[in-house]
């Protein structure tokens, strides 16, 4: 050095402190790039593991919405089997398919047949559109009084209600049908408000007349209409 000392470095002992370093700083980057790779690998697996779960539920999902359109499926085909039971096998899959509806939708400028055979069917007293526009399409005309009895008339002892044959006898009489029964009985029509009695000479039942309903209960005719006793 510039004081004229002179210093030995031992080279090879140098260079192998050196050497241990590096192997120190190696497996150090080693060791830290492992940490870094688990850490990638175990994000990875919680990516898969929350992508399977969504998996499963929207199998769940797609697998309920099958169930239930089969089971609306089986229905459909199960109430129009009831209602037609001559359906052929083509209907029955096009009821399936929802080509056809199970209770066939009437429109209201259909032929008032086709309407009448609906509210026959809707009711219950037949049991096929079938059926029902053959009698239909032959029924005589008659006065609002004379369908009313009929419908009403006791079935093995059971009298109808009286809401299950309206929709029929607001087909064939219109929706003022109940005032028609009243005049053609021989009524007259009272002011708003107030009461009337209705006519017990050729009524559709006279009053007084004891009906069993469909439900089992027992019904009064009032005012030419059954209701609870």
């Amino acid at each position: 050095d510039g004081n004229g000392r002179t210093t030995s470095i031992n080279v090879l002992a140098e260079l192998t402190a050196l050497g241990e370093a590096k192997q120190v700083y190696d497996l150090f980057f080693a060791g830290e790039s492992n940490r870094r790779d688990n850490e990638r690998l175990q994000l990875d697996r919680n990516a898969d593991a929350r992508a399977e779960r969504a998996d499963d539920r929207a199998a769940a999902e797609d697998a309920r919405t099958r169930e239930e359109a089969k089971a609306r499926e089986d229905a459909a085909v199960a109430l129009y089997r009831e209602r037609n039971p001559n359906a052929t096998p083509a209907e029955l899959e096009a009821v399936r398919r929802g080509v056809m509806d199970a209770i066939p939708k009437v429109d209201d400028k259909a032929p008032s047949e086709v309407r009448l055979a609906q509210a026959y069917v809707e009711a219950g007293l037949y049991p096929d559109m079938r059926t029902a526009l053959e009698v239909a399409t032959t029924k005589k005309p008659q006065s609002a009084k004379e369908d009313y009895r009929e419908l009403m008339r006791p079935q093995n002892g059971i009298a109808p209600m009286e809401k299950d044959i309206a929709p029929i006898m607001e087909v064939m009489h219109g929706p003022n049908w109940r005032e028609k029964i009243r005049t053609q009985a021989g009524g007259s029509r009272a002011a708003p408000g107030t009461a009337q009695d209705a006519p017990r000479n050729g009524a559709p039942y006279p009053d007084g007349t004891r009906l069993r309903g469909k439900d089992g209960k027992m019904y009064v005719v009032r005012n030419g209409v059954p209701v609870p006793e």
